[in-house]
C-alpha cells in the first residue's frame, strides 16, 4: 500500500488524498464484523494463494464497473441498471436492492454475534439496534460523511489488526478452502461495494485505476495478515480473549466498520423507500426495522445462503458490463479502421 501511494505522487493533476478517499470508501464497504472477525477468511479464504484470487477477482470486476459507470456516464445505481440492462432494468435494480437489504442485515447480524463474545451476552439486540441508529444518522447527512467515516474505519481497523497480531500467540494456520469460494467471496464484496462505486467513478479512468488498486491492495494485506494471526480453531478466529482494552478498541473499530457497511449498502434501499413513501425520515425507519428484525436470524444462517444470492447478482452484474465494454471497444475499433480506408481512398488535391 505504501508503494501505491509513492507511486501516486507522481500522476500529474491527480489529488492523492482523493484517491486515498476514494480506494478507502470502496474497501470500507468490505470491512465489516464478517471480514474483521475472521470468520470471513476462515469460511472463503482460508490461504495466501485464495487471498490472491480474492484480490485479482476483485480488482477486475471493481475496475470493469468503475470503467463502465464513467464511460456510461451513469452515476446512481438506478442509472447504471438502465444503462446495463435496458428492458431488464427493474428486474435487476430490485434484485441489487434484495442484495443491499440482505448485505445490511448481514452485518447487523454479525455486529451482535461477535459483540457479545468481546463484551457481555444478551438476549436483546443492543448492538444491532445501536448500529441502525447510527447508520440511520450518516445516512441522513450524505455522501461526504461516509467518506469521512469510511476513512476513520480503515484506519481503526487497521490499528485492530495490527495490536491484535501483536498480542495473538497462535502460529499461522492456512486452511483447505476450495479456489471457488474467494471468487464468490469477491464477487459479494463488488456488490456490496456498487452503491459507492457508481458515484465514484465520476472523476477520470486513471483515478479509478489506482483507487481500485488501493482498495484491492487495502482489503488483500488485511485478508493475509488475519490468515497469518488468526485461529481459525475458534468460532471468532481473530479475537484476543482476557485482554478487555483490545476488546473494548475492537468493538468500537467493529461498530464504526460496521456502520459504514450498513449505510453504503442501505442506500438505494432507502431511496427506493423515499420513492414509495415520499419521506426520507419514515423511510430510514422501516428499512433499518425491518434490518434489526431480520437480523435475529443469526450470522451464520445468513453466512450460508446470504452471501450466495449476493455473489450470484454480483457475477451476472460482471459479466454484463464486460461484454458491453468488449462491444463497445469492437465498434470502435471497426468505426475506426473503416475511417481510416475512407481517408485513404479519397482523392488528394493537386
Amino acid at each position: 500500500m505504501f508503494i501505491i501511494i509513492t507511486c501516486l505522487q507522481y500522476l500529474g493533476n491527480m489529488k492523492v488524498k482523493d484517491v486515498i478517499s476514494d480506494g478507502c470508501t470502496v474497501a470500507g464497504c468490505s470491512l465489516g464484523v464478517g471480514f474483521l472477525c475472521g470468520k470471513e477468511a476462515q469460511v472463503f479464504v482460508g490461504n495466501f494463494a485464495n487471498a490472491a484470487i480474492f484480490a485479482l477477482c476483485f480488482f477486475v470486476a471493481t475496475l470493469l464497473l468503475r470503467n463502465f459507470c464513467l464511460q456510461k456516464k451513469c452515476f446512481c445505481t438506478r442509472a447504471f441498471c438502465e444503462s446495463c440492462f435496458c428492458g431488464l432494468k427493474n428486474v435487476f435494480y430490485a434484485l441489487f436492492c434484495a442484495c443491499c437489504f440482505v448485505c445490511a442485515v448481514t452485518a447487523l447480524s454479525a455486529l451482535q454475534q461477535v459483540l457479545q463474545s468481546f463484551l457481555f451476552q444478551t438476549s436483546l439486540p443492543l448492538f444491532s439496534v445501536a448500529a441502525a441508529l447510527l447508520s440511520a444518522a450518516v445516512l441522513k447527512s450524505g455522501m461526504k460523511t461516509l467518506k469521512i467515516l469510511n476513512v476513520v474505519s480503515v484506519a481503526l481497523c487497521v490499528l485492530y489488526v495490527v495490536f491484535v497480531a501483536i498480542c495473538a500467540k497462535t502460529p499461522c494456520q492456512q486452511l483447505n478452502v476450495a479456489p471457488s469460494k474467494p471468487v464468490k467471496y469477491a464477487f459479494f464484496s463488488v456488490t456490496v461495494s456498487l452503491a459507492v462505486l457508481a458515484p465514484l467513478s465520476k472523476t477520470s479512468a486513471k483515478q479509478n485505476f489506482w483507487a481500485s488498486l488501493l482498495a484491492t491492495a487495502i482489503l488483500g494485506g488485511l485478508t493475509c495478515a488475519i490468515i497469518c494471526f488468526a485461529d481459525f480453531s475458534l468460532q471468532t478466529p481473530f479475537f484476543v480473549p482476557n485482554n478487555l482494552p483490545l476488546q473494548i478498541f475492537g468493538a468500537v473499530a467493529l461498530l464504526i466498520a460496521t456502520v459504514t457497511g450498513v449505510v453504503a449498502n442501505a442506500l438505494p434501499v432507502v431511496q427506493s423507500a423515499v420513492g414509495v413513501l415520499e419521506d426520507k425520515t419514515l423511510s430510514l425507519l422501516c428499512v433499518f426495522c425491518l434490518a434489526v428484525v431480520f437480523s435475529t436470524l443469526g450470522f451464520d444462517f445468513i453466512l450460508d445462503y446470504g452471501y450466495l444470492f449476493v455473489a450470484a447478482v454480483g457475477v451476472c452484474v460482471t459479466l454484463f458490463v464486460a461484454v458491453q465494454l468488449a462491444a463497445e471497444r469492437i465498434r470502435c475499433k471497426k468505426h475506426k479502421k473503416k475511417l481510416c480506408e475512407i481517408l485513404k481512398t479519397r482523392p488528394t488535391k493537386q
